[in-house]
Order: structure tokens, then C-alpha cells, then sequence
């Protein structure tokens, strides 16, 4: 995956649903960005910012339009996020 991110690759999070995932997405996005850092030796890689921007490109990477903005009639979800826990 390093290789791909540094060369410009799209890379995204997904899931294929219920059985397949504990159900939280972002220690996935975690547990993922650690072991790529790893891999890579590289700490630098697989930063905050470029991981939220993986979980955002999945759902365009999927045919759906403008992810990540909000807009009236656009299918969307709402999470809020509390940074004490």
C-alpha cells in the first residue's frame, strides 16, 4: 500500500458489510495506517489527514457522487465523533 500512496494510487477503506468487520471502521483505518508504517518504515506514511481521506474516497470510489460533501438531495450519513474516548 506504501507503494501505491507514494506514486498516486486511490486508495480507500471499505467493507463488505456486517459479517465481515467488527463494525468500527475507523481502528480498522488505525490498525491499517500502523501496519503500513511499519511496512514501510516510514512514520511519515499513512498520515491522519491522507487516511480521512481514504475512508471519504471510498464511497466515490464506488459511483457515488461528491463524496464527502454535503449536499441538498445527495445520499448521506451523519457521525459525530467525541475525541475523549
Amino acid at each position: 500500500m506504501y507503494k501505491f500512496q507514494k506514486t498516486g494510487i486511490n486508495i480507500a477503506f471499505g467493507t463488505d458489510g456486517a459479517a465481515s468487520s467488527n463494525h468500527d471502521l475507523l481502528l480498522e483505518a488505525r490498525t491499517g495506517a500502523m501496519l503500513q508504517k511499519v511496512a514501510s518504515m516510514d512514520s511519515t506514511s499513512f498520515d491522519a489527514p491522507s487516511v480521512f481521506k481514504m475512508l471519504c474516497r471510498g464511497a466515490g470510489d464506488s459511483g457515488f457522487k461528491n463524496p464527502g460533501e454535503i449536499n441538498e438531495g445527495d445520499p448521506a450519513d451523519f457521525l459525530i465523533l467525541d475525541p475523549s474516548d
